[in-house]
């Protein structure tokens, strides 16, 4: 529904262009920097109109894209983190005690008994 409110005001917008440019129909002098040149002003207008709508329908291509980029990585996160829950606890549980198993082995040297004591 919305983009239907949108489209209507956007035709609306260009009808009011449109019929500001029919009524402004004389040539009018136009310097484009090096070039001076003399346009009906209905073409001036008409063309700016179109440039500006062009313009900024290609950044919201942009901006979709960037968004559409942001959704797949969005997603691909989610099954990630749902392939890590999915995982059984008890699993999760046994991996963390091997670890840690193995990191004190590293850190705590053996202990040698002294040769008096082991008789």
């Amino acid at each position: 529904m919305k983009t239907l409110w949108l489209f209507i005001c956007m035709l609306l917008i260009a009808l009011v262009a449109a019929m500001f440019a029919a009524v402004n129909a004389f040539p009018v002098p136009i310097h484009l920097g090096l070039i001076d040149t003399e346009m009906p002003l209905i073409g001036v207008i008409l063309s700016s109109v179109l440039l500006g709508g062009v313009i900024v329908g290609l950044l919201g291509i942009i901006k979709q894209q960037r968004m559409k980029k942001q959704i797949r990585q969005l997603e691909r996160q989610i099954s990630h983190m749902k392939t890590m829950v999915s995982e059984p606890l008890w699993a999760a549980s046994e991996t963390a005690q091997q670890e840690v198993a193995s990191a004190e082995e590293a850190k705590t040297p053996e202990r040698s008994i002294p040769r008096k004591l082991q008789h």
